[in-house]
């Protein structure tokens, strides 16, 4: 797992979000988002909770769809 950290700029808000990713599958598990915004020439930084949230990436999908293909060869 690396651990990886983004950054999103919008108008006078930014969003920060920092989590893992796996290399090979492209999993990806959320450890903190943060939202930072301006407010009368202070910075404010909220806290989104989304811990822990898993989001799976391309090879867990192709997974799940690779009996329908063994399928299909086998039928041809």
């Amino acid at each position: 797992m690396i651990y990886t950290m983004e950054a999103e700029k919008s108008g006078t808000e930014r969003r920060i979000t920092r989590y893992y990713r796996c290399p090979v599958c492209g999993t990806k598990i959320i450890v903190e988002k943060l939202v930072v915004r301006i407010v009368d020439g202070h910075y404010k930084v909220y806290k989104v909770n989304a811990a822990n949230k898993v989001i799976y990436g391309q090879q867990q999908a192709r997974r799940r769809t690779s009996p329908r293909r063994t399928a299909r060869a086998s039928t041809r």
